[in-house]
């Protein structure tokens, strides 16, 4: 496993503390936005890529770090579920 292998949380108070950016490896991540719980970083475009259906389609979208942007939705990775590349 990785960097960001471990589930990371505050032992004060028991909430996800979010992977930082400079932590991520290529694998799929555990997390939050809209529209995924999993996501897959890849780490030379630096972005998350999940599936996402919509209007009975199933397309490939891609989503930001939280560290990247400030005004729509991101992915918030918890937990490195799996290391690798696709």
């Amino acid at each position: 496993m990785g960097k960001g292998a471990a589930d990371k949380r505050d032992d004060r108070n028991g909430e996800v503390v979010v992977i930082a950016k400079k932590d991520l490896v290529y694998g799929y991540y555990k997390g939050k936005c809209r529209n995924a719980r999993i996501a897959y970083w890849d780490e030379k475009t630096q972005r998350f890529y999940h599936l996402r259906a919509k209007f009975g389609k199933i397309f490939c979208e891609t989503i930001q770090h939280p560290e990247d942007e400030e005004h729509y939705d991101v992915f918030v990775p918890e937990e490195l579920l799996m290391e690798g590349g696709l």
